[in-house]
């Protein structure tokens, strides 16, 4: 007679393995196509993984018939010269990518920027605005001349504030610790300490790690393993949670200079 127990583990162990190594789960040694990049299986597990480019496309004749690999995505039917793709500029040669611009976080990729036909970073942020400073993403920008001259970029426990410097002027306030008691408190994957309503120190948990708010006992924040399972939420802004996690432990006991667009050269 068969045991409940080992029929409820022979129904388990398939679903263990393809969390384990899903990718791989239940396919024939060989090379696939998956997420954008390439993917090689043996006695169905992951032994190599390479991602494609961001101007390459998984093909799976891309070496041949049957053969899995990363080919040329964006130059592959253009004639030489400069594209947009996203916020790069793509500049080919030969049906190639021989090289690209990514432009700054401030600056957006224009198929006639550089004249017609010719791609290029552009000013996106500045172009209309007045000199003066303003927030875009997460940064603190100077605007002179309808162009950024320089950016601040906010620290992980800041936020930029349109009014942060004075009335219409932008600038880096704190965010993690400007509504909290002096202590220490998670902020994400750190352990940020309070002072006055300012964040005076911080703790990176290291990889693999996150920050419980009582890894270290009641109240005591502390970087503990990671548990993907874990639903329990510890987000500090969220006081119903807080409330909820103090309740049931109690029933059981600098400025930057402008950047240049980031050029990347191909060998």
């Amino acid at each position: 007679m068969v045991q409940p127990g080992a029929v409820l583990i022979a129904l388990l162990v398939p679903t263990a393995l393809a969390r384990w190594d899903s990718r791989c789960y239940s396919k024939i040694d060989g090379s696939y196509c998956k997420d954008n990049g390439v993917l090689k299986c043996e006695g169905q597990k992951t032994v190599d993984f390479t991602k494609c480019a961001f101007y390459e496309d998984c093909d799976h004749n891309g070496a041949g018939a049957g053969v899995v690999a990363c080919v040329e995505d964006v130059c592959d039917d253009k004639v030489d010269g400069s594209y947009c793709k996203g916020d790069r500029v793509v500049h080919c040669q030969g049906q190639k990518t021989v090289k690209f611009d990514t432009c700054a976080f401030y600056e957006d990729c224009q198929k006639h920027g550089g004249g017609l036909g010719v791609a290029s970073c552009t000013e996106d942020s500045c172009d209309e605005k007045a000199d003066g400073f303003y927030c875009e993403d997460d940064h603190v920008i100077q605007c002179q001349g309808q162009a950024t001259v320089n950016f601040t970029e906010c620290a992980f426990y800041q936020d930029c504030d349109k009014n942060g410097g004075g009335l219409g002027v932008a600038a880096c306030v704190e965010d993690a610790c400007d509504d909290k008691a002096d202590g220490s408190y998670c902020e994400d994957d750190r352990i940020v300490e309070c002072q006055g309503q300012k964040t005076v120190n911080f703790t990176e948990c290291p990889a693999r790690q996150e920050c419980k708010k009582h890894g270290g006992g009641y109240r005591v924040p502390a970087c503990v393993p990671d548990d993907d399972d874990d639903d329990d939420d510890d987000d500090d802004n969220d006081d119903d949670d807080d409330d909820s996690d103090d309740d049931r432990l109690l029933r059981s006991a600098n400025l930057r200079g402008a950047a240049a667009s980031e050029q990347t050269f191909l060998p």
